[in-house]
């Protein structure tokens, strides 16, 4: 292993071995979700806030679906005993089974989307609805 060294002039003032990893390369699951983390950390300090009593309740679970996007293989619950102490056991596995069967193309967004908005998209509209309703009938 070669070592870094900070020079002034030919004085040494300190040396520090270089760390390469070779050994495997970069996990972009990983990376997601301590950009997750990292992001909750800013916005709201060490814990996602407790939603209770207020209509913020989708919103803050949309960081634990997005950390479960991430695919890096954590145990959800764990993760939520340190992010999202709130989060109900039941509402940790629902997210879980409906963002494992979630597309590879799905979890490129890093993004933090509602079940609300998602349930939305799934949804066709009332005229979308009819519409194809005229089209069977026709």
């Amino acid at each position: 292993m070669t070592k870094a060294t900070l020079k002034v002039g030919k004085c040494i003032l300190a040396e520090k071995p270089k760390r390469y990893r070779t050994d495997s390369k970069p996990s972009l699951a990983l990376m997601r979700i301590r950009e997750i983390e990292k992001v909750i950390r800013e916005r709201h300090g060490p814990i996602v806030p407790d939603p209770e009593d207020t209509d913020d309740r989708e919103f803050c679970l949309g960081y634990v679906r997005a950390a479960a996007l991430s695919l890096a293989g954590q145990d959800m619950s764990d993760w939520c005993r340190r992010w999202a102490p709130w989060a109900r056991h039941s509402e940790i596995v629902a997210i879980e089974a409906r963002e494992q069967g979630a597309s590879s193309d799905d979890v490129g967004g890093w993004r933090c989307r509602s079940l609300a908005d998602h349930e939305r998209r799934a949804r066709p509209s009332e005229a979308e609805h009819d519409r194809r309703m005229r089209h069977r009938e026709g």
